[in-house]
């Protein structure tokens, strides 16, 4: 299946990925939305003989004790004896794995095409990264290596967090259990982001799927990011935001050509009597052709 992607950015980091062949990948818990990658989990006797069992699967690859691994499952589902629910904490997800957002480049339209310049490239004055991926990848697990899965995201226009019942857990492989839930999770967002028609590329945060950054920016906690390394052959075109200086379009431009980019360069300029951006093609000295 092929993914016809856009990843909106700043300048400096959208230049700095492609000259570095890295892409950050970011830890669920420190997404803007405090809902997304939340899900309802529920169990009225917990079935632990499924957990240990579950856990001992996850602890084998990872030289971790059992405990160890159980007590950091049950970390993020406390279970009050007055209650048989909980939130699944983003926590936990973050635990097992790393998220790179994208943009589904088929289903842009001009109202979201203002949004995402604006919310995700810098008030448009950064960049967006044409990305063509065209392998679709199995789900990505503690036990499997550099396994990564590229998925479309959902938007339930019935506003119902995703639910999973630790019961089944006695039916599930124990290798999939609740990675499959963290999974639907990761793939689910409120109705009110259909505007991203977001596509969501998901790696595991272990077994050496991504590494820390050679010269990215910090992320949140302030130590270095989290990136996963990109095929040259992903990368298809760059479109500057409408606010990047002609000279600093140019500059990036030849800077990319001399690191070996033969891509379509864009500049988004306004769309003639309308909100909207039509787009200049440059040729690779950065000038309008």
């Amino acid at each position: 299946m092929v993914f016809n992607c856009y990843k909106y950015t700043s300048l400096k980091y959208g230049i700095r990925s492609l000259i570095d062949g890295e892409f950050k990948v970011t830890a669920p818990a420190e997404f803007n939305d405090p809902l997304d990658c939340v899900g309802i989990v529920t169990m009225e006797n917990p079935p632990r003989e499924a957990l240990v069992d579950y856990a001992a699967t996850l602890a084998r690859p990872s030289g971790q004790s059992v405990d160890d691994v159980l007590d950091s499952i049950l970390q993020g589902l406390s279970f009050p004896a007055h209650m048989n629910s909980e939130l699944l904490s983003r926590r936990v997800v973050s635990k097992t794995l790393r998220v790179m957002s994208l943009s589904d480049a088929n289903r842009c339209d001009p109202n979201s095409e203002q949004l995402l310049w604006s919310h995700y490239a810098d008030d448009a004055k950064g960049v967006r990264i044409r990305l063509v991926i065209d392998t679709e990848y199995p789900l990505p697990t503690l036990t499997d290596k550099k396994m990564w899965s590229v998925r479309r995201v959902s938007y339930p226009q019935d506003g119902n967090l995703p639910l999973f019942d630790m019961k089944s857990l006695k039916t599930y492989p124990m290798d999939q259990g609740l990675l499959q839930f963290y999974h639907v999770c990761v793939f689910t967002k409120g109705h009110g982001w259909a505007y991203e028609n977001e596509i969501r590329l998901v790696v595991s945060a272990n077994d050496g799927c991504c590494r820390k950054a050679k010269s990215h920016p910090e992320d949140a906690k302030g130590t270095s990011a989290d990136v996963i390394d990109i095929p040259r052959s992903w990368v298809k075109g760059i479109d500057f935001g409408i606010q990047v200086k002609e000279g600093l379009v140019q500059a990036c431009v030849q800077q990319l050509v001399a690191a070996g980019y033969d891509i379509n360069f864009r500049w988004a300029r306004v769309a003639a009597g309308q909100y909207g951006y039509s787009y200049w093609n440059l040729d690779k000295d950065g000038l309008p052709q």
